[in-house]
């Protein structure tokens, strides 16, 4: 009997100190993984700042634009670091400036007056972009896509684009 006391008695010591050791490794790494996740957060806004700022250094024509929105891209599918969505004094609903390594190449598609955008733009990887488009006048929504890839032989940039009309 005192045999089988003392077993249990050095069993919930064993346990109990196991307890202590984890609850200080948790408290210890969950410490660590925010700090962690915290710089993480801070160097993405940097590198979105700097997307941002490469393309309004980039040319004069873009030293009066506006930034509607911008993302970065985390595969850095083609060498790509972000993309700025952007207005100007042309009115032109959807420009777009993808930065590649401090250069800026830029694209848009014509849609009439009567649309707006009506969400954020989003980075969907590979290369491509997506924002949703609505017509002020019908209602109609159209995703809209577009693609950059380069050719590093041909040393040659190409863009895709595509619309489909959603569903209301």
């Amino acid at each position: 009997m005192e045999h089988s006391r003392r077993v249990i008695w050095i069993i919930s010591f064993m346990v109990l100190v196991c307890v202590i050791i984890a609850v200080y490794f948790f408290m210890h790494f969950n410490e660590y993984f925010q700090s962690t996740m915290e710089m993480e957060d801070s160097d993405l806004s940097e590198k979105k700042k700097d997307i941002q700022k490469i393309f309004k250094e980039s040319s004069t024509e873009h030293k009066n634009a506006v930034i509607t929105d911008y993302v970065y891209a985390d595969d850095k599918a083609y060498g790509l670091d972000g993309v700025v969505q952007y207005t100007d004094e042309t009115g032109c609903l959807w420009k777009l400036a993808f930065v590649r390594s401090g250069v800026v190449h830029t694209v848009s598609q014509e849609w009439g007056k009567e649309y707006q955008t009506a969400g954020k733009l989003a980075y969907v990887g590979n290369g491509q972009v997506q924002v949703l488009l609505e017509n002020t006048e019908d209602g109609s929504r159209h995703l809209c896509s577009l693609t950059y890839s380069y050719d590093p032989e041909k040393k040659q940039t190409h863009f895709v684009s595509s619309s489909e009309k959603q569903e209301k």
